[in-house]
């Protein structure tokens, strides 16, 4: 018995050009739209990326700024002024010495657009590593108190200069860090810090620096490099005119006198992305330190702005992004001494 076999043939279309001049239309049109999207949501990360990473060197450098001034004039167990601090004993070891443990001034604040342009005419022994180079018309802040730890007989403290207290009096005085804290005295560390900024060589970033006491000589030794991005440092202090514990005025450049009165400080950081964002606009921006009007604009030759101190008044221009952080600290130590003695500055 023969099976019969049917054969159908099926006739297939194939894509017509019209159809796939439409497919490819359509598909670049969703290629470019996913690309847009990839795109902005990158430079939407880029720029939040960079502005969390401000934000973060910005309260970094605020707190350490901040407790460094609010310890500022702390003596330990000594109840009034470093002025009544006996510092005859290591005034002549290490470099800059004479600075450094001159324990009346326990604040000095150098501001170069009206002082000498030079910290070296402040500073004699002020120098930079290799490697960096001190930014120009910059300021540089320095304090000087002692650490809120104490040792006690029988510590050992670690070698060093200290603060040797007996009841409400004080001695300057080196320790060895082999021979314990005599009977009856406490021991505290003496910290002399001075903050400046500095760029790198290599990439043109601004730091935040730090040096400290090393064995007798300011030096940047284990610190060095603090803050990336700090472009501008800038503190006003609130004066005590009177006596009563209370900022009668705020003043940007005040005199070593009127900077033992100070009883407060408004700190000011311009902050500056590490590398530019050429998507963006250039920066136009003034960046105000001061409204001297207060009228909560910048007025040219009435306020002070970081332009005009950087940047000859004019803006930027380039295409990092720049943000401006302030915050405002009270200076304890110098208040107390101020009610205790009554002392005032013009």
């Amino acid at each position: 018995m023969s099976r019969l076999i049917h054969t159908t043939t099926f006739r297939q279309s194939g894509v017509g050009l019209v159809e796939l001049m439409v497919a490819l239309v359509l598909g670049l049109f969703v290629t470019a739209g996913v690309t847009s999207m990839s795109v902005q949501n990158k430079g939407s990360y880029n720029q939040d990326e960079r502005s969390a990473r401000m934000q973060e060197s910005a309260r970094y450098a605020l707190q350490l700024l901040a407790r460094d001034l609010s310890m500022t004039g702390f003596w330990g167990g000594v109840v009034g002024s470093g002025s009544d601090i006996d510092s005859s004993g290591p005034s002549t070891a290490g470099t800059g010495a004479a600075w450094a443990y001159n324990l009346a001034s326990t604040i000095d604040y150098f501001v170069p657009s009206v002082a000498a342009p030079a910290p070296t005419s402040r500073f004699a022994w002020f120098s930079v590593p290799s490697g960096s180079s001190y930014k120009s018309n910059t300021n540089i802040l320095a304090v000087k108190h002692v650490s809120g730890v104490n040792y006690q007989n029988p510590s050992t403290p670690p070698a060093g200069v200290y603060v040797s207290t007996v009841g409400a009096g004080g001695t300057l005085a080196t320790r060895d860090g082999v021979t314990q804290t005599p009977a009856g005295m406490q021991d505290w560390e003496y910290q002399s810090h001075m903050y400046y900024i500095a760029t790198d060589d290599t990439t043109g970033v601004p730091w935040l620096r730090r040096k400290h006491l090393v064995n007798g000589a300011m030096s940047e030794q284990g610190e060095g490099e603090l803050v990336e991005g700090i472009e501008f440092l800038y503190v006003e202090f609130g004066i005590d005119t009177d006596g009563d514990g209370i900022p009668n005025r705020y003043l940007s450049n005040p005199s070593a006198t009127q900077l033992q009165t100070a009883v407060s400080a408004r700190i000011s950081l311009l902050v500056r992305s590490s590398d530019q964002d050429f998507s963006s606009p250039a920066d136009d921006k003034t960046y105000l330190l001061v409204d001297a009007d207060g009228d909560g604009a910048y007025d040219s030759g009435v306020d002070v702005s970081v332009n005009g101190i950087l940047n000859g008044g004019n803006a930027f221009n380039d295409h990092y992004y720049r943000r401006m952080y302030t915050t405002t600290v009270q200076l304890r130590n110098t208040q107390y001494q101020l009610l205790l003695q009554g002392a005032t500055a013009s």
